[in-house]
């Protein structure tokens, strides 16, 4: 079963692993990503978006978690399914990453009290990567998950 470590930039950079490991590492607009440790890293899916919801719309200057990200976000979960651990970093740690695992955790194990009650996850990620999901059957996370339990 695929864990979730959720962590700041700060933390993420710090971060190690003695098992394999995958990394979803998020920055905002302008900014660029933190080296992050290659020891056991399997993947890395990097994404740059502002941490904003469907209010900021109007708001040119700020990138807004799109559906083309959450595709990336799935397609890049179901690739590496059987590594144990995935690490998810935004600047904070408190919105965007908490965000993204809440809504795996939710797809893959139809639980995420746990990221509601320890973050504030940006609920426009989760909804879209929810929703991406349900969209998209050709996610069969479902199937993946009752063989992954057996």
């Amino acid at each position: 079963l695929m864990k979730f470590k959720v962590l700041s930039r700060l933390l993420a950079q710090e971060f190690k692993s003695d098992t394999p490991w995958v990394g979803i590492s998020i920055t905002s607009s302008g900014k660029d990503w933190p080296v992050l440790s290659e020891e056991n890293r399997v993947g890395l899916l990097q994404l740059q978006f502002d941490d904003l919801d469907d209010r900021h719309r109007h708001l040119d200057k700020f990138i807004l978690f799109s559906p083309e990200m959450a595709e990336s976000v799935l397609r890049f979960v179901s690739e590496h399914l059987s590594v144990p651990l995935l690490m998810v970093h935004c600047d904070a740690g408190v919105c965007r990453s908490p965000g993204i695992a809440a809504a795996l955790s939710r797809i893959l194990y139809n639980e995420d009290d746990d990221f509601f009650h320890l973050f504030m996850p940006n609920r426009l990620v989760y909804r879209t990567v929810v929703q991406h999901f349900v969209d998209h059957p050709e996610f069969n996370f479902g199937e993946l998950r009752r063989i992954l339990s057996s």
